[in-house]
Formats: structure tokens, C-alpha cells, sequence
């Protein structure tokens, strides 16, 4: 997104969209990351954008960012990676859906296309995933051996049993 690089003759009225990457989002624990979206938009009232704004583009991508960063500085990077999903939510988009309303224009969706980390960040994220995946595959084999040895002390009992009844009826 460079100022002045499009110029144009014709002013466009049909649905359109933008990628857009918010860089240098930091969630409450300092974690710093890169989110990037897709934007849909639509020009709805020409005479209105005429008189709000000489660069709708410009308002929608300050709008995006500060909705954006908003939304991260609120949550730990962990809560950030968990809700995510409601970066592709319009409610999420506050500003930009009232800026773009003021100025003519109709946010249609957003899409929310994944983020980006520092490399020392997301090697350690993926240190954590790969220690969470092995904990829980050791918690599986634990839970898998005791009932194993629960099924052994069961049928060990069942067998002591038996052995009574007939030594019983001898």
C-alpha cells in the first residue's frame, strides 16, 4: 500500500477486496506478530465518499489496524492463538465497519488468513506444541497401563475366587 500509486480515471463501484497484513501487533505478553487479512468492501453511496474522504483505502486500513491491535492487546499470545476464529467475525471490526459506513461504503466480510511470528517466537511455540503433543501421548500410555494392571488385578480375583469355591467343595 504505497500513498498515490493508484490513479485512477474511473471511479470503481463493483465489490472489491484488499489483503492487508497488520505488522507489529503485540498481544499482552509482548509477543509481537504480523496478522493477515482479507478485507470485502463494497462502495454503496458515491456522493458520501466524495465529501467524507480523499483516500478510503487509507481510512480502512487505519481502522483495521487499530481494531486489530485492540483485539490482541487483550489476550496473552496463547488466548490470541485460541481466538483467532473470531478475527473472521465482523463484530471484530468495530471501527472498520462504522468508518466504512461514514464514508459510503459497505464491509461485506473479513477473512482472517493466519499470522506470522518472529522466528525465536514461533520456534518456541512450536517447542510447546511438540511438549503438550508428548505429555498427552505419555498421559495416554499411563492411563493405558493402569487399566491394564486394573484388568490384571480383576481377573486375579475372579481366579482367587474360583480357587476357593472349588477348594470349597472338596
Amino acid at each position: 500500500k504505497v500513498p498515490r500509486f493508484l490513479n485512477f480515471q474511473k471511479l470503481r463501484v463493483i465489490p472489491d477486496q484488499m489483503y492487508f497484513h497488520v505488522k507489529d501487533v503485540r498481544t499482552s505478553d509482548d509477543a509481537v506478530v504480523t496478522i493477515k487479512l482479507m478485507i470485502f468492501f463494497e462502495l454503496t453511496h458515491v456522493e458520501e465518499m466524495l465529501n467524507q474522504t480523499h483516500d478510503p483505502i487509507a481510512d480502512f486500513i487505519n481502522a483495521v489496524t487499530a481494531d486489530t491491535i485492540d483485539f490482541a492487546a487483550t489476550r496473552t499470545f496463547e488466548q490470541f492463538k485460541n481466538d483467532t476464529e473470531a478475527l473472521n467475525q465482523l463484530e471484530s471490526y468495530r471501527n472498520l465497519t462504522g468508518r466504512a459506513g461514514r464514508i459510503g461504503y459497505e464491509i461485506n466480510k473479513v477473512v482472517y488468513r493466519g499470522y506470522n511470528a518472529s522466528s525465536t517466537l514461533q520456534t518456541m511455540h512450536d517447542g510447546a506444541i511438540e511438549a503438550r503433543t508428548q505429555l498427552k501421548l505419555e498421559a495416554e500410555t499411563e492411563a493405558q497401563e493402569q487399566e491394564l494392571a486394573d484388568l490384571r488385578l480383576k481377573r486375579e480375583g475372579i481366579r482367587a475366587e474360583q480357587l476357593r469355591c472349588l477348594e470349597g467343595e472338596r
